[in-house]
Formats: C-alpha cells, sequence, structure tokens
C-alpha cells in the first residue's frame, strides 16, 4: 500500500498539467516552454524574469507543481526563506514523495541554520528513499554541524565503502569531516628518563591550538621542557619551543 500511495503521488505531481490541458490551453500558449525558459532564467540568475514566467504558468494552472517548486527555489536562492518555506510547506502535503522538493526543504533549513529540523527532514527523505546517497550526505553534514561527529564520520566511512571512486563523497569527507576535527586546542605531556652518560629525566608540557578555514589550516603549539638529575650542573635546565 505504501508503495501505490508512493507511486500515486508521483504520478499526480507529473500528469497534472496534462489533465487539465484540454479547454485551458489557448492558441499560441506554450507552457512546457515557459517552464523551460523559467529554469534556464534562474540558473542564470535572472530570477525576475523567470518568476514572471512561473507565474505565467500559474496563471493558466494554478497548482502546477513545477512552477510552484521553481519559484519556492528563487525565494530561497534569493534569501526569502519564508516564502519558500510556504511553498514547500504546501507542496509537500501533496507531493509527499517528491525526492527533489525533500531535498530543497532539508536545504533550506540548513540556510536557516535550523539544524535539528534539518536532520527531521533529512531522516524523513530516508525514510522514503532508504539509504539514499544525497540524503545521507545532507544528514553527515547536519551531524557535523550538530557536533554529532562520530555518527557522522560513521554514515561517510559507509558511503566510501559503498561508493569508493564517488568524488562527491570523498570531496564532502576531506572539506568537512577532517577540517572539523583540526578546530580545538590540545594538550600534552611526556616523560622520559636516561641512565647514560648520567642519570637524568627529561619532561615535556605541549599545548596546541588548530584552527582550519578556507585557505588552510593554522596549527600553533607551544612546548616547554625540563631536565632534571642529581647533579647541580644539569638541575632545572629548561627550555621554551614556539611552532607554527
Amino acid at each position: 500500500l505504501y508503495n501505490e500511495l508512493k507511486g500515486e503521488s508521483a504520478k499526480v505531481r507529473k500528469s497534472y498539467r496534462s489533465n487539465f490541458q484540454d479547454g485551458v490551453i489557448e492558441e499560441g500558449m506554450d507552457v512546457d516552454s515557459w517552464m523551460t525558459q523559467a529554469r534556464e532564467l534562474a540558473y542564470d540568475k535572472r530570477y525576475v524574469e523567470a518568476q514572471s514566467l512561473c507565474q505565467r504558468v500559474l496563471d493558466v494552472f494554478p497548482e502546477d507543481y513545477e512552477a510552484l517548486f521553481l519559484k519556492g527555489n528563487i525565494n530561497a536562492w534569493q534569501g526569502n526563506y519564508p516564502a519558500a518555506r510556504l511553498i514547500y510547506e504546501d507542496l509537500i502535503t501533496k507531493y509527499f514523495d517528491a525526492y527533489e522538493l525533500i531535498g530543497s526543504m532539508i536545504d533550506l533549513s540548513n540556510w536557516e541554520h535550523d539544524y535539528t529540523q534539518a536532520l527531521d527532514r533529512a531522516n524523513y527523505g530516508l525514510q522514503i528513499y532508504p539509504n539514499d546517497k544525497e540524503f545521507l550526505i545532507k544528514k553527515a553534514g547536519i551531524l557535523r554541524q550538530l557536533n554529532q561527529i562520530d555518527e557522522a564520520e560513521g554514515i561517510i566511512n559507509q558511503l566510501l565503502a559503498q561508493y569508493p571512486n564517488d568524488d562527491d563523497i570523498r570531496l564532502f569527507y576531506q572539506s568537512a569531516m577532517r577540517l572539523i576535527k583540526l578546530n580545538g586546542v590540545s594538550a600534552g605531556y611526556t616523560y622520559n628518563s636516561y641512565n647514560l652518560p648520567r642519570p637524568r629525566i627529561w619532561q615535556m608540557f605541549s599545548g596546541k591550538y588548530y584552527k582550519s578555514n578556507d585557505i588552510g589550516t593554522f596549527i600553533g603549539g607551544l612546548n616547554y621542557g625540563v631536565i632534571t638529575s642529581d647533579t647541580t650542573q644539569l638541575r632545572d635546565r629548561s627550555g621554551v619551543q614556539f611552532e607554527i
């Protein structure tokens, strides 16, 4: 029953315009061409013209999925998130399994920095499309933002095992998962003892700071070492080392 409902949703989404074409399309109207032009204009960031063509389609077919979805995307790309959200949320109630719509809703929540909602939407998409590569990549990125690093890395490792030569997955891992581990601080302590040429003890205290950005990774370090022994000459010899 679930698969039947899913199939019916996709079928309705694709056939809406053709179901109402008779008696609606007037001579000289080319709705399919309008949508093709609207998509091309939107990808060229000519948003006003693209919106205008979407509206021409909606004047003929007020519930047209393609026109509404592109209109929602244009709003999202322009930063008009509330308007995009209204369109997306209305569409998802009618077309619950629309793959590209679910992806756009995940992206919108990410752009709004609402990572909890983004995670909910990613999980929703994965319920309908289990183990989908794109949704899993999106989920891993969201988990990274929520500082759930181990779970995020587990998803990426799973995908790398399944798609070892996939450039998108490898790029995501390199640019996101590894860099986040280089943002922070660390501390260390080293202890060694030597008997030759004379008994002595070497201790080193170290601290490091890691910071990554679009240019690269900065690592700064401070090491403080102390040598002690039973002889007065070597007692409490120390030194400081800086690393960049």
